[in-house]
């Protein structure tokens, strides 16, 4: 507040915040994710976001400039040495952790398919019972029982009848070609 720039120093500092978000967005969906995948753009980030921490430290003043600086580089060491331990697994990820409580899927299930998008990661898992989920970011959006003379699935009756309700509201349809 002391310095030339006064209560202007504060609109800078949202202002540069608030390209830098724009900007990461931008990045990370339209770069980050589809070229590199989750595990990159993610650790990607958390290094800018050191470096910038180390860049504004290092000029620190006299007193403390070489605690900081160590400090600095120790938090880069610890960055990079965790992003390297860390591996992201599909069994957390389809979890749907947020509806069951466990970050784990259900024993005996298995992740047939994982993808990392732009929107959302979307993936297939098999029951213990044999359904087949299709999940956007662990939530699951169908099922269905592959085997014929299974129980259905309580998805499969609205999966099968909701095309029928648009057609019941189209006062143009016709029932024969």
């Amino acid at each position: 507040m002391r310095t030339p720039t006064g209560e202007r120093s504060i609109g800078y500092v949202y202002g540069w915040n608030t390209l830098g978000s724009i900007a990461g967005t931008i990045l990370a969906v339209h770069v980050g994710l589809p070229l590199l995948g989750l595990k990159v753009s993610l650790v990607g980030a958390a290094m800018i976001d050191v470096l910038l921490g180390v860049a504004l430290a290092w000029p620190a003043g006299a007193a403390g400039a070489l605690r900081w600086r160590a400090a600095s580089l120790a938090a880069v060491a610890l960055a990079v040495a965790g992003a390297a331990a860390v591996d992201i697994d599909p069994q957390r990820t389809t979890s749907g952790v947020f509806r069951y409580g466990e970050p784990r899927l259900a024993p005996g299930s298995t992740v047939l398919f994982n993808q990392d998008g732009k929107t959302a990661t979307v993936s297939s898992v098999r029951s213990p019972l044999g359904y087949v989920y299709i999940q956007s970011n662990g939530k699951p959006d169908a099922s269905y029982q592959p085997q014929r003379d299974a129980a259905r699935t309580p998805d499969e009756f609205t999966q099968v009848l909701l095309p029928a309700a648009g057609l019941a509201h189209n006062r143009t349809r016709r029932t024969s070609p």
